[in-house]
């Protein structure tokens, strides 16, 4: 999981008083690991990365943020990773929440619930007094033939990568039924 209750509990258990913990991976070479051609990677991968940074950390492991001796020059590789994460998400391809928003979201998903309705339908269900916006459904393309019906209309959005095929939409209190002609 990315994120989990400190008490080590699934993020849908965790109390609105508790910690919440992230599993993180500290990078060293920032102008190897950020670059426009690895975030472009990321978002054709469909990649998680769930990140924060210390701009003004100086220690003398980092590098690639700074300028070599610079003493607050941020340098133009990070600048240009920043760039192509800002575009990434302008254009929709790219999530970039703040960490309160992306813990709420996952709160929302692991609290809806799939129950098979029948071949090519499901009903997504959870015990919220509110709508969980852009709930996401990824099946493989070979199963799933022609157009998507959310409730009684086409999903918010959708996307496919030849292998997957994305779609999305809202479920409301009380839950909403997906339903696609099955593929073999």
């Amino acid at each position: 999981a990315v994120a989990y209750g400190e008490r080590g509990v699934p993020l849908a258990d965790v109390r609105p008083d508790e910690l919440v913990l992230l599993a993180t991976q500290e990078v060293q070479h920032t102008s190897d690991a950020y670059t426009p051609r690895a975030l472009e990677r990321l978002a054709d991968e469909r990649g998680v990365h769930v990140g924060h940074c210390y701009l003004l950390n100086r220690l003398p492991y980092l590098a690639g943020v700074f300028d070599e001796g610079a003493s607050a020059r941020i340098g133009d590789a990070w600048l240009d990773a920043l760039d192509a994460l800002e575009r990434l998400v302008a254009g929709g391809r790219l999530w970039n929440p703040t960490a309160g928003e992306l813990a709420e979201r996952l709160r929302e998903g692991q609290r809806v619930s799939l129950f098979p309705d029948a071949a090519g339908a499901v009903l997504l269900r959870h015990s919220l007094p509110t709508v969980v916006r852009g709930y996401t459904l990824l099946f493989p393309a070979s199963r799933v033939r022609g157009p998507v019906v959310w409730g009684k209309r086409p999903p918010t959005g959708e996307r496919d990568w030849g292998d997957w095929r994305a779609v999305w939409g809202d479920v409301p209190p009380g839950g909403v039924r997906v339903a696609w002609r099955a593929g073999p």
